[in-house]
């Protein structure tokens, strides 16, 4: 077992100095006398990595674009919302008034039924129980509205 590992370790520890050496010769030079000269495949891989780099930047260019666009309509969308009035929250409501529209329903059906017993006890004699009893119903409706504003 200890053989094994260190022959896979000394196979990784030549890998990595074959590559860190390759790694540090560029594939092409200029000389002295302002000539490039290149290694066999260097030629190939420098043409490659620029291939490679232009399809980048490229795609790039590309995405800038989109960006650049979806800025722009940010950019309009939050003139647009700066451009709306605000609106103002309404006011809270009062605690009072649905209360005196319950009393005043109530009293008004009270005053229903008191007309109609009115009514059955005395027969129709005058008006009075008539009245009583509209304004009774009356009162109900505006009972209810005030419940309900």
């Amino acid at each position: 077992m200890a053989s094994r590992f260190s022959t896979l370790a000394a196979a990784v520890l030549a890998a990595l100095l074959s590559t860190a050496a390759s790694a540090s010769e560029p594939p092409c030079r200029r000389e002295a006398d302002g000539r490039v000269s290149c290694e066999p495949d260097g030629f190939a891989r420098l043409t490659r990595s620029a291939l490679e780099a232009k399809a980048r930047a490229d795609e790039l260019e590309l995405r800038l674009s989109d960006v650049r666009r979806q800025l722009e309509d940010r950019t309009r969308d939050l003139g647009l919302c700066e451009a709306e009035p605000v609106i103002e929250p309404e006011p809270p409501r009062s605690s009072v008034l649905p209360l005196v529209g319950l009393v005043v329903g109530v009293a008004g059906a009270l005053a229903a039924g008191a007309s109609g017993a009115w009514i059955a006890r005395d027969g129709a004699p005058s008006t009075a129980p008539v009245i009583v009893g509209v304004a009774g119903l009356g009162a109900v409706v505006l009972g209810a509205v005030a419940v309900s504003w």
